[in-house]
């Protein structure tokens, strides 16, 4: 399907979200592929690079019922096959283009201090692995220098049954996504530090007790 064509059938922050994730992608060596179909199941994207491939699914708006059974069909197809899905939220204020320095490692360093309840109940010992694809929805600067940054990521976890200190125990790896809002500044070293979470909504709903 031509992609100018295949684009119009999503919102102006999908398409945007769909673009960026391609050129990110193929920056790092990926081949990428709209609109995938196999075996029953339909995905927005999918890279491959040497035999590594993820589906991406962007999704704007609520979930509903047929939703939420769509994306878990997807992440199971994923699972099966040593494939990994990402889940992407979009957003009709995105600001793709503003980065900020060091606020991915500030919230990695938010969910290893403080890990959230939505994550700890998931597994016997839930260990954060990485944040990824952290986008800005909204930057305030505040008086005296504050920022106020609302957006969305993707926390990626081990979860851990068993005793955390024991070999062989078993450990599945997964991804949620989050949607944050809180207030950041930089300190004498130049360095980014959370001042305040305000926000922090994690969605496990795909994540199959």
């Amino acid at each position: 399907m031509e992609i100018k064509k295949l684009l119009r059938n999503f919102g102006k922050a999908e398409r945007q979200i769909m673009l960026d994730l391609a050129e990110k992608y193929e920056s790092l060596g990926y081949s990428i592929k709209f609109d995938y179909h196999d075996e029953g199941i339909h995905c927005d994207m999918k890279a491959e690079k040497e035999g590594n491939i993820i589906l991406f699914e962007i999704k704007e708006g609520p979930f509903d019922n047929r939703s939420r059974e769509r994306i878990e069909h997807i992440k199971e197809y994923a699972s099966q096959r040593g494939m990994k899905f990402k889940l992407v939220f979009a957003h009709q204020q995105q600001i793709p283009q503003i980065e900020v320095e060091g606020l991915k490692e500030s919230l990695e360093l938010e969910f290893t201090n403080n890990l959230p309840g939505d994550l700890d109940s998931l597994s016997t010992h839930t260990k954060v692995v990485d944040v990824e694809d952290v986008y800005i929805t909204s930057l305030k600067v505040e008086k005296g220098g504050d920022m106020q940054i609302k957006g969305s990521s993707e926390v990626i976890v081990d979860l851990i049954y068993g005793s955390e200190s024991e070999d062989g125990d078993p450990v599945i790896s997964d991804s949620f996504p989050f949607t944050f809002s809180g207030f950041w500044s930089f300190d004498d070293n130049g360095n980014l530090r959370l001042e305040e979470l305000e926000e922090l909504d994690i969605d496990t709903s795909s994540f199959e007790k």
